[in-house]
């Protein structure tokens, strides 16, 4: 901004040369020629227009001038970095003739500005070393006229200077720019490091500078991507500018998608140009994003309104701010931070205080995403939720991550509550990091399902499938409340304690999560029960000869229950389960199945309660297999077999009034070394 300015300088300063040329009835030819002769000695660029010019001294002295050009930097891929139809300059004619120059109105009619950066960092709007020993005397001895700021060297390159100005009597030191004025104008921005060409439109502003020791007023309206923006700044101190000084400012931008009003200082030397209040008032975040050039269908937006207000710094690719509130949909954000655009990605770090974020938006699409999640009644009915996917089949539709492609981030954040998916959970302490399409989460103490939760989740999403890992401590969670969420199971309660040790799965789908989980888990389940098993029942069954045990919707309770789950392609294989209790006691091993949640383990009971019809003490066999949410339940024969060969006496007793299931057994054991032992002792019943 502040080179413009200077090139604009020169430029009203040359052009009231041609105008007090004009006055001492110079040839129109030799004012044209020494114009353009006096603009490439003071830039090192030239400056070309038809000559078709107008001069006029009187009432007002002025000048018109067309199809105006400047040629551009050597390596820029445009010839010419400015073009304008037509400039006209109108100065005040009585303090001209005191050698005062009073801008009335300078306007640009379509001028058209092009702004490159080259790859190598070096832009079109920056001199090189030659030109900048002429351009840079001109533009800060014009500039800073009258703001007795020079030094001793500037005073020097001022006097080199004053031999085009004493032509026509003309003392710079009284330049009053006055009102500069721009219509239909254009600014293209090239950036060929990071591959960008960006285009503001239809720009109609005007400039109010009375004095360059006072304050400057700018407004006007512009667009951009079809968005049409008004501008409304001030500077309060434009010699500070001009000498590369802070300066108080304020801006205020409207439009349609966005409104932003800023109030502090402006400084044009410094990396953070603004420091002060900023508020931000954002209406439609899908059009701004596509204004920054996000493709916001790479990702879920949370929401699409917010308010924000921050106290901090900010430059051409940073933000840095101390004090931070934002307002979103159901959602309030307090903290500290800072905001990056530096690399290809936007990074959003910091500290914050959420008091809840809501999932769901994140991981939906907006128009699906629910406007308030509702939390499940702890210990009652639960129902399943869409991890648990009730039925037969897992869903296999690919899981949208679109939102770790967008940005990367590393936050430190207290969450009063969380809500996804019908369940509420917190509060807690979140460190969330995504960088590269990874995401890791670790959260610490989270009240969850009537329990905590520790956990560090890591999810990579930039490889082919993506990858998740788990590691987490589980204490006192409710059994019940959490298979039945997860896994559509509600026939196990009790306080769960649980370690997963890596546990690993691909993540393309709930299926291919289903069907790879791999890791360990060790648990413990305390003073629960069993719903839809009781041992008492099972005993009398195996007495009366059933085939098959129906599952009832009593239960057998328990003190403790715990083992270790080893897990590998999402089948979980479990050798050491124990449970005791107040009436039986079980050892199991078995395998399930996640993927097609199925059961398929042997357990063996053994009552510990008297009862008159069924002896304590007796180690029962049964398979349990099937379904998950329907096991079927049976006598295991090849166990009660060997059972009957280690301990025929304790077998006796087992047998009793099983003749029917004895014959089965006659069948089954005539191939064994003991047939004739066993058949003798089904015989004596």
């Amino acid at each position: 901004m502040k080179a413009l300015l200077k090139i604009l300088g020169i430029f009203i300063l040359i052009i009231a040369f041609a105008v007090g040329a004009s006055i001492l009835l110079l040839p129109k030819e030799r004012i044209i020629e020494e114009v353009k002769t006096a603009f490439r000695d003071q830039t090192g660029r030239t400056l070309d227009f038809s000559n078709d010019v107008s001069l006029s001294f009187y009432p007002k002295a002025g000048i018109i001038i067309k199809d105006v050009s400047l040629d551009n930097a050597q390596w820029a891929t445009a010839d010419h970095m400015v073009n304008v139809k037509q400039a006209e300059v109108i100065l005040a004619l009585r303090p001209l003739l005191n050698k005062e120059i009073v801008v009335e109105r300078f306007v640009l009619e379509s001028p058209v500005i092009r702004l490159e950066r080259a790859e190598n960092g070096r832009a079109n709007w920056e001199f090189n070393r030659r030109e900048n020993t002429s351009a840079a005397v001109a533009a800060d001895t014009t500039m800073n006229a009258g703001a007795d700021v020079g030094t001793n060297a500037q005073t020097q390159q001022a006097e080199d200077q004053t031999s085009v100005m004493e032509t026509a009597g003309i003392n710079s030191a009284k330049l009053k720019p006055n009102l500069i004025e721009i219509r239909n104008g254009k600014v293209i921005y090239r950036n060929d490091a990071k591959q960008v060409i960006e285009e503001v439109q239809d720009i109609d502003l005007l400039l109010n500078i009375p004095d360059l020791k006072g304050k400057a007023d700018l407004d006007g309206d512009m667009t951009f991507k079809g968005e049409e923006f008004t501008l409304d700044a001030t500077l309060d101190d434009v010699q500070a500018l001009l000498s590369g000084k802070a300066t108080p400012a304020t801006l205020d931008l409207t439009s349609v998608p966005i409104d932003i009003i800023f109030e502090g200082r402006y400084s044009p030397k410094e990396k953070y140009l603004l420091d002060g209040n900023l508020d931000t008032s954002v209406r439609s975040l899908t059009r701004i994003a596509q204004l920054t050039g996000v493709n916001v269908n790479r990702i879920a937006l949370p929401f699409d309104s917010f308010e924000m207000k921050m106290q901090g710094r900010a430059g051409l690719q940073d933000l840095i701010y101390d004090a931070f509130n934002f307002q979103g949909r159901g959602i309030n954000v307090s903290g500290k931070g800072r905001v990056s655009f530096a690399d290809e990605k936007p990074f959003f770090g910091g500290t914050y205080n959420f008091d809840h974020i809501d999932i769901n938006r994140f991981i939906t699409a907006p128009e699906k995403t629910p406007v308030q999640s509702e939390k499940l009644p702890v210990g009652g009915d639960q129902k399943a939720g869409a991890l648990a996917e009730s039925g037969d089949e897992w869903s296999d539709a690919p899981i949208n991550y679109k939102f770790l492609r967008a940005i990367n981030t590393n936050i430190t954040a207290y969450v009063e509550k969380y809500t996804y998916d019908g369940i509420t959970f917190g509060p807690n302490t979140l460190q969330l990091e995504i960088k590269d399409q990874a995401m890791e989460i670790n959260i610490s103490d989270t009240p969850i399902f009537g329990g905590t939760l520790n956990q560090t989740t890591i999810l990579e999403t930039g490889v082919n499938p993506p990858t998740i890992r788990v590691n987490a401590k589980m204490k006192n969670i409710q059994a019940r409340d959490a298979f039945s969420y997860l896994a559509d199971y509600d026939r196990l309660s009790g306080k769960m304690d649980a370690t997963l040790f890596n546990v690993t799965a691909n993540a393309r789908s709930l299926k291919s999560i289903a069907d790879s989980l791999a890791g360990t888990v060790d648990y413990m389940f305390k003073d629960g029960e069993i719903r839809g098993v009781n041992v008492i029942e099972w005993a009398k069954a195996f007495q009366n000869r059933y085939a098959n045990i129906n599952p009832s919707y009593e239960a057998t309770p328990f003190v403790s229950l715990n083992g270790t789950f080893n897990v590998a392609n999402g089948i979980v294989r479990n050798g050491n389960m124990k449970l005791r209790g107040p009436l039986a006691n079980a050892n199991g091993s078995g395998l399930i199945n996640i993927g097609e949640k199925t059961l398929n383990y042997d357990i063996n009971v053994t009552l510990l309660e008297t009862n008159a019809d069924v002896p304590t003490g007796v180690s029962m066999p049964f398979d349990v297999i099937g379904p998950w949410s329907k096991p079927k339940i049976r006598p295991d024969i090849s166990n009660l077999i060997q059972n009957t060969i280690k301990n025929p006496e304790q077998a006796r007793e087992q047998l009793r009034g099983l003749k029917e299931t004895g014959k089965a057994l006659e069948d089954e054991l005539n191939n064994n070394k003991n047939v004739k032992a066993i058949k003798d002792l089904i015989k004596s019943f």
